[in-house]
């Protein structure tokens, strides 16, 4: 397993990952400080036709829009 941290603007780098499938997943704190679920994406494939993959946006909600929900 490999770990990385984001950058100040949420910009993350996984850098010499060898080729096969994998699992994008936040740390629970992470994840709950952020209010997005701790398994972000599954079957993430790093291949010879997708050497580099672009995640897209993840939507963040505040602690007051989360108390609002509840």
């Amino acid at each position: 397993a490999k770990t990385t941290r984001s950058e100040f603007d949420g910009f993350f780098l996984f850098d010499g990952v060898p080729y096969g499938r994998y699992a994008l997943r936040v740390a629970a704190a992470s994840a709950l400080a952020a209010g997005i679920t701790p398994a972000l994406r599954d079957g993430l494939i790093v291949g010879g036709a997708n050497p580099s993959l672009h995640l897209g946006a993840i939507a963040a909600t505040s602690p007051v829009q989360r108390a609002a929900k509840e």
